[in-house]
């Protein structure tokens, strides 16, 4: 296939999953074109369905568009965006755990349907190892993670092609506060003398105001700041890449609600659980859907076969037991 072919069969799946005739696909498309951000299944589905028309004779083998790097992190935003602050601490001081079974099973199901189906995916250990071997077309991740991303990639006859980056903000559920998660390194003070207290502080603001923002975009994180990138900021940043996240992870940070990961003891051990859970049941859940695809079902009746409303209640219950419930 030639570019306008390949561009006139993407055209015509995107216009039957956003049911718009007047969608035009061009070289100089970009995310920003879709009406919808919250679409983004949609937009694997047309991905995924294009690359599966290469082998017309398979049905179901087309290629995952994107993944999260971060599960928990995908969960605790979710439950945010959707008015769940998780859990509280009560007039004593006690942790509370307050799971809603409807906000645990919509993120899961928002997820899990799609990347069983194939449109989402996940491979190594990070989603920017999935794109660097052209397993992925992009991931959702930490603005720190575009230092990894690479330059260039393999094309289908193993030659070495440009990449042209985008960057955009986190995802948000349909009819939900649009919410992502900050996190990052943080600085411990130890209660010394007045005058050591004080020099302390003077090196912390030093560090994350006087010099903040080299520091920050060095690393590509998010500085300590709440107006717009200025040129003169720019021009000190030498990648492109670091620039891209810089610009859209401000922009993010102060149009979004910022929430962050658990405080309780052993939350640690939480989150890493939470993530292990949900990676197993995207794991299992994709193998039973290519075991319906390789018995001869086509797509939407391996979807019907899925039972994706019980995979929902048995998620919530195994939360329920991580959160100690």
């Amino acid at each position: 296939m030639n570019e306008q072919q390949i561009f006139d069969a993407v055209q015509n799946i995107f216009r039957d999953n956003f049911d718009d005739d007047s969608l035009v696909l061009t070289r100089e498309t970009t995310a920003d074109d879709i009406e919808d951000w919250d679409s983004l299944e949609q937009m694997a589905q047309g991905y995924f369905e294009w690359t599966d028309s290469a082998t017309p004779d398979v049905d179901g083998d087309g290629s995952p568009f994107i993944g999260l790097d971060n599960l928990a992190n995908y969960f605790i935003a979710m439950n945010h965006a959707m008015g769940s602050d998780i859990y509280h601490y009560d007039q004593e001081g006690k942790l509370v755990i307050d799971l809603e079974e409807e906000y645990v099973k919509r993120l899961f199901l928002n997820y899990y349907i799609p990347f069983t189906k194939g449109y989402y995916g996940a491979s190594g250990k990070y989603r920017s190892d999935d794109l660097k071997q052209s397993i992925l077309a992009g991931y959702i991740g930490s603005s720190s993670s575009v230092l990894y991303f690479p330059d260039e990639v393999a094309d289908a006859n193993e030659d070495m092609v440009p990449i042209e980056m985008g960057v955009y903000k986190y995802p948000v559920l349909s009819g939900c506060r649009e919410t992502a998660i900050q996190q990052g390194a943080g600085v411990v003070v130890f209660n010394r003398s007045g005058e050591e207290n004080r020099a302390s502080m003077d090196f912390i603001r030093w560090l994350t105001v006087d010099r903040g923002f080299e520091l920050a975009s060095s690393m590509s994180y998010m500085p300590v700041s709440d107006e717009p990138i200025t040129q003169e900021q720019k021009d000190l940043v030498e990648s492109p890449k670091v620039l891209k996240g810089l610009e859209a992870g401000l922009e993010q940070s102060n149009t979004y609600q910022m929430v962050y990961g658990f405080d309780f003891e052993d939350s640690y051990d939480v989150r890493t659980d939470l993530n292990d859970c949900f990676s197993t049941f995207l794991k299992e859940g994709r193998a039973e859907f290519v075991v319906y695809l390789d018995q001869g079902m086509t797509m939407e009746e391996a979807a019907q076969a899925m039972a994706y409303d019980s995979k929902a209640e048995a998620f919530y219950e195994q939360v329920n037991e991580i959160f100690g419930q």
